[in-house]
Protein backbone atom coordinates (compact mmCIF):
# COMPACT_ATOMS: atom_id res chain seq x y z
CA UNK A 1 0.00 0.00 0.00
CA UNK A 2 1.40 3.38 -0.95
CA UNK A 3 0.77 6.84 0.44
CA UNK A 4 -2.06 7.62 -2.01
CA UNK A 5 -3.97 4.49 -1.07
CA UNK A 6 -3.50 5.15 2.65
CA UNK A 7 -4.74 8.73 2.26
CA UNK A 8 -7.76 7.53 0.29
CA UNK A 9 -8.68 4.97 2.92
CA UNK A 10 -8.30 7.58 5.65
CA UNK A 11 -10.69 9.85 3.74
CA UNK A 12 -13.21 7.02 3.52
CA UNK A 13 -12.94 6.36 7.26
CA UNK A 14 -13.31 10.06 8.06
CA UNK A 15 -16.42 10.20 5.86
CA UNK A 16 -17.91 7.18 7.60
CA UNK A 17 -17.32 8.79 11.00
CA UNK A 18 -18.89 12.05 9.80
CA UNK A 19 -21.91 10.18 8.42
CA UNK A 20 -22.46 8.25 11.66
CA UNK A 21 -22.06 11.42 13.71
CA UNK A 22 -24.72 13.03 11.52
CA UNK A 23 -27.08 10.11 12.17
CA UNK A 24 -26.35 10.27 15.90
CA UNK A 25 -26.99 14.02 16.17
CA UNK A 26 -29.83 14.08 13.64
CA UNK A 27 -27.94 16.43 11.32
CA UNK A 28 -28.74 15.52 7.69
CA UNK A 29 -26.03 17.89 6.39
CA UNK A 30 -23.35 15.87 8.18
CA UNK A 31 -24.80 12.64 6.77
CA UNK A 32 -24.61 13.99 3.21
CA UNK A 33 -21.12 15.39 3.80
CA UNK A 34 -20.05 11.98 5.11
CA UNK A 35 -21.40 10.22 2.03
CA UNK A 36 -19.60 12.73 -0.17
CA UNK A 37 -16.31 12.25 1.67
CA UNK A 38 -16.58 8.45 1.42
CA UNK A 39 -17.19 8.72 -2.34
CA UNK A 40 -14.16 10.96 -2.75
CA UNK A 41 -12.09 8.38 -0.86
CA UNK A 42 -13.34 5.52 -3.04
CA UNK A 43 -12.48 7.42 -6.22
CA UNK A 44 -9.03 8.32 -4.88
CA UNK A 45 -8.38 4.68 -3.89
CA UNK A 46 -9.35 3.46 -7.36
CA UNK A 47 -7.08 6.05 -8.93
CA UNK A 48 -4.17 5.06 -6.69
CA UNK A 49 -4.63 1.40 -7.63
CA UNK A 50 -4.78 2.33 -11.32
CA UNK A 51 -1.53 4.27 -10.97
CA UNK A 52 0.17 1.32 -9.27
CA UNK A 53 -0.95 -1.05 -12.03
CA UNK A 54 0.20 1.32 -14.77
CA UNK A 55 3.62 1.79 -13.16
CA UNK A 56 4.06 -1.97 -12.75
CA UNK A 57 3.11 -2.61 -16.39
CA UNK A 58 5.47 0.11 -17.64
CA UNK A 59 8.38 -1.35 -15.66
CA UNK A 60 7.57 -4.80 -17.00
CA UNK A 61 7.44 -3.50 -20.57
CA UNK A 62 10.79 -1.74 -20.15
CA UNK A 63 12.39 -4.94 -18.83
CA UNK A 64 11.05 -7.00 -21.73
CA UNK A 65 12.11 -4.48 -24.37
CA UNK A 66 15.37 -3.21 -22.89
CA UNK A 67 17.53 -5.14 -25.38
CA UNK A 68 15.57 -3.75 -28.31
CA UNK A 69 15.79 -0.19 -26.98
CA UNK A 70 19.52 -0.48 -26.31
CA UNK A 71 20.19 -1.91 -29.78
CA UNK A 72 18.28 0.85 -31.52
CA UNK A 73 19.82 3.59 -29.42
CA UNK A 74 23.31 2.39 -30.42
CA UNK A 75 22.31 2.06 -34.06
CA UNK A 76 20.82 5.55 -34.12
CA UNK A 77 23.80 7.00 -32.24
CA UNK A 78 21.62 8.81 -29.75
CA UNK A 79 20.19 8.36 -26.31
CA UNK A 80 16.66 8.95 -27.52
CA UNK A 81 15.49 5.41 -26.71
CA UNK A 82 17.51 4.89 -23.56
CA UNK A 83 15.45 4.43 -20.41
CA UNK A 84 16.90 4.26 -16.97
Amino acid sequence: MNRQTADARWTQLRGLARERWGHLTGNPHQVVAGHFEQTVGRIAAAHARANQIAERELKSWRRRHSAFLEEHSRAAGSNRYRYQ
